[in-house]
């Protein structure tokens, strides 16, 4: 259902129209959790700049968390970490609290399972409740 809108996107907008950009955002992450790895980054190459500077926070999100988990789970631990460090600033630019909070809990996550931990905490249900805060806060609900 992504691809033929992000497909008529591109067509009447261009590739690196902020439309197509978005769709791309959310198409990455769909095709990562399909295992379809080379797939997400293709749809997000040469558009990371575009989402970064236009993007709404869940293509942006859903982008970034492609990085990283593609970064982890190729063992390139720095840019998984070069990622969480990007999105961090963009958060902090933005004055996203749910960006820096993603960044920051992504970052421990990776941390962990990297030294091995089976359960990251933000799998938590209370880390879920509290993530929740943060992102309707940032978006001005309360």
């Amino acid at each position: 259902m992504l691809r033929p809108r992000l497909e008529a996107a591109e067509r009447e907008m261009g590739r690196r129209s902020v439309l197509a950009s978005m769709l791309a955002g959310v198409l990455a992450a769909a095709l990562h959790l399909g295992e379809s790895t080379d797939a997400a980054m293709a749809v997000l190459a040469d558009r990371l700049d575009v989402i970064e500077r236009a993007g709404f926070s869940d293509s942006l999100l859903l982008a970034y968390r492609v990085l990283v988990e593609v970064g982890i789970r190729n063992g390139d631990e720095r840019r998984a970490l070069d990622a969480l460090q990007s999105l961090h600033e963009i958060g902090v630019a933005r004055a996203s609290r749910g960006c820096r909070w993603q960044a920051s809990s992504a970052r421990l996550e990776s941390m962990l399972l990297a030294q091995g931990s089976r359960r990251p905490p933000t799998s938590s249900p209370a880390c879920a409740r509290c993530g929740r805060r943060s992102s309707s806060r940032s978006s001005g609900h309360s």
